[in-house]
C-alpha cells in the first residue's frame, strides 16, 4: 500500500551480465535474490541505492520524505549515495537520510521481527508445484499452479496439452481487447 516504484530498466550489460534496475519512489520493497539467479539487482531511491548480485533478502522502505531504510534478512547489500558506501550483512539495517548523509549508522536487529508483508512475500515466492508442472515449458513452470486455478487444460489433436481459461465469455479471444504491443528486450 502507497508504494510508488518503478522498474527502470532490464538489460544485459557489455559483458552479458544480467541487470535489474528498479527505482523506489516511496513506500516498501522486498527482494529477494536466489542463488540460482545471474542477475545483479540494483534499487535507487533519493536518499541512495542498493545492490547485490548474490543470494539475499532484504527490504527497503522509504518515506514520503526521502529518508530510506534498508534492513538484511539474509546474504549482503551494498549501498551507496553521493557521499559515502557501506556493506549491510544479514541482521543489519541502515537508515539514509539524505544522497549526502554519511553511511556509518548500521544497527543490529532481530530477523524474527518480521511483519505481515514480510511473511506474505515469503509465502508469495515458495514455488508450488501445479498439477501442470510438466505440461509447461521451464520458464513457466513457477505459474503452472496460478494456470491450474484459472483454467483447466485439454488435450487437442492439433496442438497436444493447452490450457484453457475458466470464467470467460464464449466468444473471448487473447489479445482482441485492450492494447498489445511488443518492446524492445
Amino acid at each position: 500500500r502507497n508504494t510508488k516504484f518503478t522498474v527502470a530498466s532490464l538489460f544485459k550489460d557489455e559483458n552479458g551480465s544480467r541487470q535489474v534496475l528498479l527505482r523506489l519512489d516511496h513506500g516498501r520493497m522486498r527482494v529477494r535474490v536466489d542463488d540460482d539467479s545471474d542477475a545483479r539487482v540494483r534499487i535507487d531511491t533519493p536518499s541512495g541505492s542498493i545492490s547485490s548480485a548474490n543470494r539475499a533478502t532484504f527490504n527497503v522502505d522509504v518515506d514520503p520524505d526521502g529518508v530510506a531504510r534498508i534492513s538484511v534478512d539474509s546474504g549482503h547489500v551494498r549501498v551507496t549515495n553521493q557521499r559515502d558506501d557501506a556493506s549491510l550483512g544479514a541482521g543489519e539495517q541502515l537508515s539514509i537520510f539524505g544522497s549526502q548523509d554519511p553511511l556509518n549508522r548500521i544497527r543490529a536487529f532481530n530477523t524474527y521481527d518480521q511483519d505481515d508483508f514480510d511473511r506474505w512475500s515469503d509465502g508469495a515466492w515458495t514455488v508450488k508445484r501445479g498439477e501442470s508442472w510438466d505440461r509447461v515449458p521451464s520458464d513457466l513452470r513457477y505459474y503452472s499452479d496460478d494456470l491450474d486455478r484459472n483454467g483447466s487444460w485439454v488435450n487437442s489433436d492439433e496442438y497436444g496439452w493447452v490450457w484453457r481459461p475458466a470464467g470467460v465469455a464464449s466468444d473471448w479471444r487473447p489479445y482482441y481487447q485492450g492494447r498489445w504491443a511488443a518492446y524492445p528486450g
